[in-house]
């Protein structure tokens, strides 16, 4: 560290005066192995008031601003955050790299929207070709955000995040079958539709063992799960058959948790296991062995049938002025729904609402709770400038 990261540094900061410095591949090093503290002050006082760091920068210890990579539900409106992510899963140009990896420019849009509503930011990373070309699909989410910033800016830049309510949520509930349960989900969600933060997941599977034994089943998970034995068919272990109920067997809470029980070959036991990620990193394996057979992923019949649920953003908020910018990520599919704000007492009736990119007049009205933007007068035509999401400026209502 002294006689290479530490000069290296050094002469970055010397020629360039850098206002920012995003150190990483800090997993492996502690604050002291790095030098970190002293870096960082020498840093500062080198470039000034205007010199940034951001928290990467020894394991256990954060110095600047938080860092998140893929991430989803995270709300802070206390410290500066940016979510660094690709375009793709990768953070540089990956010619294996599955076309349905890449993020569309609707869900770039709306996830944009939704981590400024949150009090945060993005940086985005592009992968370039090995002649320094950006691949076109990557060109055009970049092409695209910025067209949407060039119409709805005025919600994004010098904005800050709503203190009363940051987006409105609807529940998403997607069943689907996983063939094992040994998943590693730090830079995707197990489906893009799903949250890549606070999702829950249920599954339900039934297991045969191969011969009779004590098996160790091994649960680990990122951030909770628990595994519980439901009652089941006759013949089975009496262990388990004494339950009419599930019974909760072992819960994993960022550790690995362990259960022996003993299982009879060619009985049919029935399991669920509970999984709740809230922030950053989505883990969970099962894993059994007995003392002749190995740790192995554990293997159900027809596979494990899983329930995930999490909630889906619709529209997300944010402040400059005095004014609200409601950021609507899926419009009504009927326009007699109009557009919903929930405010605890009415505005003054002179009160303008217009929509960003726009130039057709919108109506508003108060009623039960709500400020109640009508969409009568606004046709899909007048939405084709802003596809992905749109942004409504109530002005003065936060006077």
């Amino acid at each position: 560290m002294v006689s290479y990261l530490i000069p290296q540094f050094k002469d970055l900061v010397t020629k360039y005066k850098p206002s920012v410095i995003f150190s990483d591949g800090d997993w492996d090093y502690t604050e002291e192995q790095l030098h970190s503290r002293e870096m960082i002050s020498w840093y500062y006082n080198t470039v000034g008031p205007e010199a940034i760091v951001n928290d990467r920068w020894g394991v256990g210890k954060e110095h600047g601003f938080r860092t998140p990579e893929y991430s989803g539900g995270i709300v802070d409106l206390s410290r500066p955050w940016a979510e660094c992510r690709g375009v793709g899963r990768s953070f540089g140009v990956n010619r294996n790299e599955k076309l349905e990896n890449f993020i569309s420019s609707q869900e770039l849009i709306r996830h944009f929207a939704q981590l400024v509503a949150a009090g945060g930011g993005m940086t985005l990373n592009v992968g370039p070709n090995a002649d320094g070309t950006i691949p076109f699909i990557q060109q055009e989410r970049l092409l695209d955000l910025g067209a949407w910033l060039k119409v709805n800016g005025e919600a994004i830049y010098g904005s800050r995040p709503w203190t009363v309510r940051q987006y409105e949520q609807t529940p998403f509930v997607l069943q689907r079958t996983d063939s094992l349960l040994n998943f590693n989900w730090v830079r995707n969600a197990p489906q893009k539709e799903l949250s890549v933060d606070s999702f829950s997941a249920v599954w339900k599977f039934t297991i045969q063992a191969p011969t009779t034994d004590e098996y160790t089943f091994v649960l680990m998970a990122d951030d909770k799960a628990t595994l519980y034995s439901v009652a089941a068919s006759e013949g089975c272990s009496k262990r388990l058959q004494s339950a009419s109920q599930r019974v909760a067997l072992c819960t994993s809470t960022k550790d690995s948790a362990r259960y022996t029980l003993r299982l009879e070959a060619g009985q049919r036991y029935e399991f669920e296991i509970e999984y709740e990620e809230t922030d950053l990193e989505a883990v969970a394996k099962l894993l059994w062995q007995t003392k002749t057979m190995p740790l192995c992923p554990v293997e159900a019949e027809g596979g494990f049938h899983a329930t995930y649920t999490c909630k889906k953003s619709t529209m997300c908020y944010t402040t400059k002025n005095s004014n609200l910018y409601a950021i609507v990520t899926e419009w009504p599919r009927r326009s007699e729904e109009g557009i919903s704000i929930t405010y605890p007492s009415a505005p003054k009736k002179d009160m303008k609402v217009s929509l960003l990119g726009c130039d057709k007049p919108v109506s508003w009205e108060y009623k039960n709770g709500c400020i109640v933007i009508n969409l009568d007068n606004v046709e899909y035509n007048d939405l084709a400038k802003t596809p992905g999401a749109w942004t409504f400026k109530v002005e003065g209502l936060l006077k």
